[in-house]
C-alpha cells in the first residue's frame, strides 16, 4: 500500500496529484513544484542551487547555466535526511533533463548535474518504490502516467487519461497538413522544442524542424528563416506569458523577422510553458490550442495569446 509519496520535479507532481485527485499522499516535492497550488506548502526535498531572477534575460540565464555546468557544479541539492524523515513508500522523478528539474539519473559529459552526493542506503531499512516518469511523446505521457496509476492504485483514473489522450490525438490528426510550424522553447540562443511538443506537430501533419520524440536543440536563425514557418509558437521553458512578453523584442529584432510568412499573417503565439514543458495532463490543453490554431478555433487565453493582438 502506497501511503506517502515524494515527487522530485513538477511533471511527476502534477501527474500524481491528477491521478490521486488531490495532494494528500504527496509528502515532499521540489521547490519548482507549483501546481496544483496546494503542493507549494509541502516540504521541499529538492532545492535549486542556482537561482536566476526575472530581471535576467534569456541570454544571461543561458550563459550562467552553461558556465555552472562547465565547472561541474550541481544544479540541485537533495535533502536525503528530510526524505528519510518523511518516510515515503514511493519516490517519483524524471530522468530526461538535468537543467529544468532534478533528475533521478542524469549526466552530461560524465559530470553529475543533480546532486553532490548520494546515500548508499537509507538508515531506516524497509521496502520503498522508486519510479521514473520520463515520457518523450504525447501518448508517452499518458502511458507512463498509467504505469504510475497502477503503482498508487488509481488505475481507472490512469486508463481514463489514456483514453482522453487518444481522443485528442484523433481530433488533432492531420489538421495541420501543408503547413510548417516551429515551437521555440528558448529565445536567446534559440532552441526548438522537441519531445511531446514536436510530436503534437507531427500528429497534426505539419512540418517541424525537430522530429517528434527527439530532444529539443539549438537551431541557427538562418535555418529558421529559410524554413519560413506558417505558424510560430514561442514558449520558453519556465516562462509565463507575461515573462516571455518582456523580452519578445529579442526575437522580433532578428534579421528578416517581419518577412516570415507567420509574422506577415499574424500567426505568432506566446504560450505559457506550464502547458508545453511539463509532461502532464495539462499538455492536453496545449494540444487543443494547436488544434484551434490550425483550424481557426477559439483561443484559450490562459494558455496562449496572439503576439499581435496584445
Amino acid at each position: 500500500m502506497i501511503r506517502r509519496i515524494v515527487t522530485t520535479e513538477p511533471g511527476s507532481t502534477e501527474v500524481v496529484a491528477y491521478l490521486d485527485s488531490g495532494v494528500n499522499r504527496i509528502v515532499g516535492v521540489s521547490d519548482k513544484c507549483d501546481y496544483p497550488p496546494e503542493v507549494m506548502s509541502k516540504p521541499k526535498v529538492v532545492r535549486s542551487i542556482l537561482e536566476t531572477g526575472d530581471d535576467l534575460s534569456s541570454g544571461e540565464i543561458d550563459r550562467i547555466y552553461r558556465s555552472w555546468i562547465a565547472d561541474g557544479k550541481p544544479l540541485y541539492e537533495v535533502n536525503w535526511s528530510l526524505i528519510e524523515d518523511l518516510d515515503p513508500d514511493l519516490i517519483v522523478g524524471q530522468t530526461l533533463c538535468g537543467v529544468c528539474a532534478f533528475p533521478l539519473v542524469s549526466s552530461i559529459s560524465n559530470k553529475t548535474l543533480s546532486v553532490e552526493k548520494r546515500p548508499s542506503y537509507f538508515n531506516r531499512i524497509r521496502q520503498r518504490v522508486i519510479a521514473t516518469y520520463s515520457p518523450r511523446t504525447f501518448m508517452g505521457i499518458a502511458r507512463e502516467a498509467y504505469m504510475i496509476s497502477r503503482i498508487i492504485d488509481r488505475e481507472e483514473k490512469g486508463a481514463n487519461l489514456v483514453r482522453s489522450f487518444r481522443e485528442t490525438v484523433e481530433e488533432l490528426r492531420g489538421v495541420g497538413k501543408h503547413t510548417k510550424t516551429i515551437i521555440i522553447e528558448w529565445i536567446e540562443p534559440i532552441y526548438m522544442a522537441g519531445l511531446w511538443a514536436s510530436d503534437l506537430v507531427e500528429i497534426a501533419g505539419s512540418k517541424h524542424l525537430i522530429g517528434g520524440g527527439e530532444e529539443g536543440r539549438r537551431v541557427e536563425w538562418d535555418i529558421i528563416r529559410s524554413f519560413d514557418p506558417d505558424l510560430i509558437v514561442i514558449s520558453p521553458c519556465g516562462f509565463t506569458i507575461d515573462r516571455t512578453i518582456k523580452e519578445i523584442g529579442l526575437i522580433e529584432r532578428m534579421p528578416g523577422w517581419r518577412d516570415l510568412r507567420a509574422v506577415r499573417r499574424g500567426d505568432v503565439y506566446i504560450v505559457d510553458s506550464s502547458y508545453t514543458s511539463r509532461p502532464g495532463p495539462r499538455v492536453v490543453r496545449f494540444a487543443k490550442t494547436l488544434l484551434n490554431l490550425y483550424t481557426g478555433g477559439r483561443l484559450d487565453r490562459e494558455v496562449a495569446v496572439n503576439l499581435y493582438e496584445l
